[in-house]
C-alpha cells in the first residue's frame, strides 16, 4: 500500500469516526420557556398571537429536549475537510459540492505541479539555450497555474468554513410561513407573486 492511500485510509477512518451525529443541547426547557419573557411587548401593548415566538418553537427537538450545532465545531470539521462541517448540519449537496471543488482543485495542482517538474528536468538536460528558455517558460507556466489552483483550493476552504459557522448558527431556526401581519388602517398593499415552471 502506498504512502497516499494509507493516508487516504487513515482519514477516512478519522471522517467516519467524527461525523457520528452528537447533539449539542442548547438550553434545558425551563430556559426555553424563561426566554419568551423577554421577547414580550412593551408593557401595556399586546402582541398579536403571530409575534409571539419561543426559542423552544424555533428549536429542532428530540425527546423534548430541544438541539442546535455548535458553530465552531462545524467551522473546524469544514476547515479540517471542506464539506464536513456542512454535512454536519445536514446540508449533504453543500458538502458534496465543497469536497468535489476543492478535490478538483488539489486534482488539478498535482497535475500542474508534475507537469511543473517534467518541464524543469527537461529544461536543464537541454543543450541549446531556444529550447532551455521556452522549456523554462512553460515550466514557469505550470508553476505559477499550480498555484493559483493551490489559492483556489483556500479560497473554497474559507468559504465552507464561513458556511458551515453561519448554517450551524442557523440550524435551530425555523421560518414560519404563515407569519403576516394585519393591514392597519385603509392602506395600500402592494404584492407579487412568482411562479416557476420546471
Amino acid at each position: 500500500m502506498t504512502r497516499a492511500a494509507r493516508w487516504l485510509v487513515v482519514l477516512a477512518a478519522l471522517v467516519a469516526i467524527l461525523s457520528r451525529p452528537a447533539p449539542v443541547f442548547a438550553q434545558d426547557v425551563s430556559s426555553a420557556q424563561a426566554d419568551t419573557s423577554s421577547m414580550s411587548a412593551p408593557r401595556g401593548v399586546e402582541r398579536p398571537a403571530a409575534y409571539r415566538i419561543s426559542r423552544m418553537d424555533s428549536a429542532r427537538v428530540e425527546h423534548g429536549v430541544p438541539l442546535s450545532k455548535s458553530p465552531t465545531g462545524a467551522a473546524l470539521r469544514s476547515a479540517i475537510l471542506p464539506g464536513w462541517g456542512q454535512a454536519y448540519t445536514g446540508n449533504w449537496i453543500k458538502a458534496a459540492v465543497f469536497l468535489g471543488v476543492d478535490v478538483g482543485f488539489l486534482y488539478g495542482a498535482a497535475v500542474q505541479h508534475t507537469r511543473y517538474l517534467d518541464a524543469r528536468e527537461l529544461s536543464e538536460k537541454t543543450k541549446t539555450d531556444a529550447e532551455q528558455r521556452l522549456l523554462e517558460r512553460t515550466a514557469n507556466f505550470y508553476r505559477d497555474d499550480r498555484n493559483k489552483l493551490l489559492w483556489w483550493t483556500a479560497g473554497v476552504t474559507l468559504l465552507s468554513v464561513f458556511d458551515a459557522y453561519v448554517e450551524a448558527h442557523l440550524y435551530d431556526f425555523r421560518i414560519d410561513p404563515n407569519v403576516e401581519s394585519a393591514p392597519s388602517g385603509d392602506g395600500v398593499q402592494v404584492g407579487m407573486t412568482v411562479t416557476f415552471a420546471l
